[in-house]
């Protein structure tokens, strides 16, 4: 069976090569011509029982064989109008020869070619048959394909001419192996046996040539290996099988005898054919699976490998929203396994920040129509509650049609990429405003500072150059006044001094449980004398028992700033009052006055330390400007809010809340 096998490997050259069966026409012409030459008619017929080849046909097929050749396996460079000619001619010639054996044209072309009469039952077989001379026409249509023309029309018409050859050469061959010739008679010739051997090779060479895609209409039957190698073994062995049959029948009378013989024969032949077809075939088959399930499974696993290692979270959606894959990385982003998002698809979606639900539904919108592929950063909830941040990329995923089968999709970590830039966002910010804070101390070292100092110098320079000459009230009022000032640049210093501690955290902060009245009563005394000398009344309506979770240093310090610039802002005559309102949570303390209150432009920067604003009292009181920052660094530091309701020309409200307990 191997030897068989092996034999049939061999041999595969005569189904692969389109010009391999030219040369076997070529052979059989060869051994008519020498036939001929030489008088051995079994050369010229197969057999002296059959008509032997004409003369004129030997010519026309190694014409056409050499053409055919020069044209399919060396790839001749004639021109395509020297091919079309040759093919004109010969076309011509052909038609002439039909023309010629049906109504007897004179002086006749095949005399030159016949020198004494040879007769087959009383018929001159030197003259070419009518079917011949209309097999050979057809041929020479069937050949204009070969010119590679871009018209398919004649296309069609070539590979159907080819194959009504190959249909009537089949139905010649058929007839000579059973010995019935077609059309013979005394007036018609018959097709002789080697020319219809010639007329089935050199029409199935065309077939071949056409690749059977315009016969068939382009049905894909023959693009399938395993297809292809059927037709090519069964046809030919039930070919082979029809003449064998015929041949036992017309050669050896036994079979004539003895039926149920030939049927055993002919059954044995068809079995061991069957059995080589299916062995060489299946054999094929086996390995080409084999090779396609190594391919599969390595290519299977390399992608796997790819897919499973991968730092990122990789997935596959179906359209049905279901997960055809999901990577192992979706553990360590989002703390699920790949089994919980495979058995939950909605789970994909439930995880996602609820503020960033939308974006994501809206990029998967987008995502679901051929735009190309964007990507999106997005927030999660993981399986331990944090939140982790991911960039998202997918696209659709089409099929060989253009239909939407899916969505791939890449999720990426980028939390710690997100919390530094978050990070730095606040540093940036912090900078901002510390150089803010430079900027302030600069001012005030540059113009607070320097006011003061400058009324000091200059009240020192006029005692030391005018004690002598001063009378006691003038030095006196001098000294009042150094004196004066000297307390207001202290209060400054000590304002500068405390905010910057305030900044550094180096100011302590020990809260405790006070009672609010008595730490606001301390601090009004302090200011008394400064209300009495604009004649500002200060009203306090804080019960006694009313207590907080306060700092009592910061308390009084804010108590201090917000009544100092109640003093500051409100006009002679004018009253101040001080309140504080109580719930489960907090205090709230407020101090009013009937001062010239603050527009609205002003109040958005009273506590934006970038922004610092100092105004002149009513009694051209100065100050820094650090007081309302001083007051909203101890407010927060004791998680308190404090903010001014206030009317230009009816007065101002400053509230702060503190906490009622620990």
């Amino acid at each position: 069976m191997k030897t068989l096998q092996t034999f049939i490997k061999k041999s595969s050259y005569f189904t692969k090569s389109q010009d391999s069966l030219i040369y076997l026409v070529i052979l059989i012409c060869g051994l008519g011509l020498i036939g001929w030459l030489t008088g051995q008619n079994h050369l010229t017929a197969f057999s002296s029982d059959f008509i032997p080849i004409p003369h004129i046909s030997i010519i026309i097929f190694l014409i056409g064989s050499i053409y055919l050749l020069t044209r399919l396996k060396y790839q001749s460079q004639f021109s395509r109008w020297r091919s079309t000619a040759f093919l004109s001619v010969l076309l011509l010639f052909c038609l002439y020869l039909l023309l010629n054996s049906l109504f007897k044209f004179t002086p006749d072309i095949e005399e030159i070619f016949i020198i004494n009469s040879v007769k087959y039952n009383g018929a001159i077989v030197r003259y070419i048959s009518p079917i011949s001379a209309l097999l050979f026409v057809l041929l020479c249509i069937g050949m204009v394909g070969c010119l590679k023309l871009k018209s398919l029309f004649i296309k069609y018409i070539g590979c159907y001419s080819s194959l009504m050859v190959f249909l009537l050469s089949s139905i010649i061959l058929i007839a000579h192996i059973y010995k019935a010739p077609i059309l013979y008679n005394k007036k018609a010739l018959a097709v002789s046996l080697p020319s219809g051997i010639n007329f089935f090779l050199f029409s199935l060479t065309l077939l071949r040539y056409y690749e059977f895609k315009i016969w068939t209409f382009n049905i894909k039957l023959f693009d399938n290996r395993i297809t292809r190698k059927l037709v090519k073994s069964f046809l030919p062995a039930i070919v082979s099988l029809i003449l064998l049959d015929g041949f036992l029948d017309a050669r050896i009378s036994i079979y004539n005898i003895n039926p149920a013989l030939k049927s055993a024969i002919v059954l044995i032949i068809v079995i061991i054919i069957t059995i080589i077809i299916i062995l060489t075939i299946s054999s094929d088959v086996g390995n080409a699976l084999h090779n396609s399930e190594k391919r599969l499974k390595e290519n299977e696993e390399k992608f796997r490998t790819v897919a499973d290692y991968t730092w990122d979270w990789e997935f596959w959606l179906g359209n049905d929203n279901n997960f055809i894959y999901c990577s192992p990385s979706c553990k360590r982003i989002t703390g699920y396994d790949q089994k919980d998002f495979l058995r939950n698809p909605d789970l994909m979606t439930r995880i996602i920040y609820p503020d960033d639900f939308k974006k994501y539904v809206n990029h998967i919108n987008d995502e679901n129509s051929t735009k190309p592929c964007n990507g999106i950063d997005y927030r999660i909830i993981s399986r331990s509650g944090d939140i982790r941040w991911l960039t998202h990329v997918c696209q659709p995923v089409f099929d060989d049609h253009g239909s939407v089968i899916g969505r791939r999709g890449t999720g990426r970590d980028i939390t710690d990429r997100m919390n530094s830039g978050i990070q730095l966002r606040e540093l940036n910010k912090k900078l901002k405003s510390l150089n803010a804070d430079k900027d302030r101390f600069i001012s005030i070292l540059g113009h607070d500072l320097k006011s003061p100092f400058n009324n000091i110098l200059g009240i020192t320079m006029v005692l030391k150059n005018e004690l002598h000459t001063l009378s006691q009230e003038e030095t006196e009022n001098l000294i009042e006044a150094l004196n004066k000032t000297a307390k207001l640049t202290n209060n400054l210093l000590e304002d500068i001094l405390m905010w910057a501690r305030s900044q550094q955290g180096s100011l302590p902060f020990f809260p405790k449980t006070i009672g609010i009245a008595g730490v606001c009563r301390n601090t009004i005394d302090i200011l008394n004398m400064n209300a009495y000398a604009k004649n500002i009344t200060i009203y306090q309506s804080i019960d006694e028992k009313m207590k907080a979770y306060a700092d009592p240093a910061m308390l009084k310090t804010i108590f201090l700033n917000l009544i100092s610039n109640a003093i500051k802002f409100t006009k002679s005559g004018g009253k101040i009052s001080i309140e504080a309102n109580e719930n489960a949570e907090h205090v709230t303390i407020a101090v009013s006055d009937t001062g010239v209150g603050i527009s609205l432009n002003n109040i958005a920067k009273l506590f934006d330390m970038t922004q610092v604003i100092t105004t002149k009292g009513t009694a051209k009181e100065t100050g820094t400007g650090l007081g309302l920052l001083l007051c909203k660094e101890f407010v927060e530091k004791h998680g308190g809010i404090i903010w001014v309701d206030s009317e230009v020309n009816k007065g101002s409200t400053f509230k702060f809340t503190l906490p009622k307990i620990n």
